[in-house]
């Protein structure tokens, strides 16, 4: 029998999971054809994603190219980000931002890096 994953394995292969899943649809979004409050789940299915089990259910709003976790402020505010090298295609900073139940991610990729910025606010 198998040993049984920690919540910490299970946390870091779901955040591995989202990050791949966001990277590659950030990748393939054309943002001068996207409309903010657009829902972005028939895209997804469309290029052929799968959604990682923890967006599942979840609606995937386009925001257009804002930059919420810059505003994010005061002590509830959680802001997380993850870097990856960048991509030779990429010429210039592409930002685009998305929003799935009250966490709003932005990707912003360069020739050299790219980022994944995820922000909300705790209500406690």
């Amino acid at each position: 029998m198998a040993e049984a994953k920690n919540q910490l394995d299970q946390s870091l292969e779901q955040t591995f999971a989202l990050q791949n899943f966001l990277y590659a649809l950030g990748g393939r979004l054309e943002a001068d054809k996207l409309k903010p409050g657009q829902d972005l789940t028939p895209m997804v299915k469309e290029f052929g994603f799968e959604v990682p089990a923890l967006l599942r259910g979840e609606a995937i709003i386009w925001e257009g190219h804002t930059t919420p976790h810059h505003a994010a402020q005061g002590p509830n505010a959680a802001v997380f980000s993850f870097v990856r090298p960048g991509h030779a295609d990429i010429v210039g900073i592409v930002l685009g931002c998305i929003t799935i139940r009250n966490w709003h991610i932005c990707l912003e990729c360069g020739w050299f890096w790219c980022r994944i910025v995820i922000s909300t606010t705790f209500l406690l």
